[in-house]
């Protein structure tokens, strides 16, 4: 967006780079909901209380929802992708825009991997360091 406010990038290369990012997105998002709706299906059948049954619906619900509006999205955006990468290319400033376009792209990408990496990590070792004081606490040290 800012490269396209800073006249780095013309209006249809930043279309194109909001495709590209919600195609780099939508895959690990869609299955991160799916680890997230099979755990609460699998909650609301060991424990059948009326919480986790809402929860498991609700769930059901959005999963059913966001995988409807993902395959309808998912082909326009890469019929647009095709039309702003695969056009005949005039100019030079054209290739550097395409160019940039995928560089955004990864860079964002790897953002987004760097900063999940580090909340696992940071999670993981809380978790750890928290099940070590009750273990400590346990055992009376």
């Amino acid at each position: 967006m800012i490269a396209g406010a800073l006249g780095w990038l013309t209006e249809e290369y930043v279309e194109g780079l909001v495709y590209l990012g919600y195609l780099l997105v939508i895959f690990p998002v869609l299955g991160s909901g799916i680890a997230i709706w099979a755990d609460s299906v699998a909650r609301a059948w060991r424990q059948r209380n009326i919480l986790n049954a809402g929860l498991a619906g609700w769930n059901t619900f959005s999963m059913i929802y966001n995988s409807y509006n993902a395959i309808s999205a998912v082909p326009d955006a890469i019929a647009k992708l095709v039309e702003i990468f695969f056009k005949g290319r005039s100019s030079s400033k054209e290739i550097a825009m395409a160019f940039l376009v995928i560089l955004l792209a990864i860079v964002a990408l790897g953002g987004g991997i760097i900063t999940t990496t580090m909340i696992i990590r940071a999670t993981a070792r809380s978790q750890s360091e928290g099940m070590a004081l009750r273990r400590e606490l346990a055992l009376g040290r």
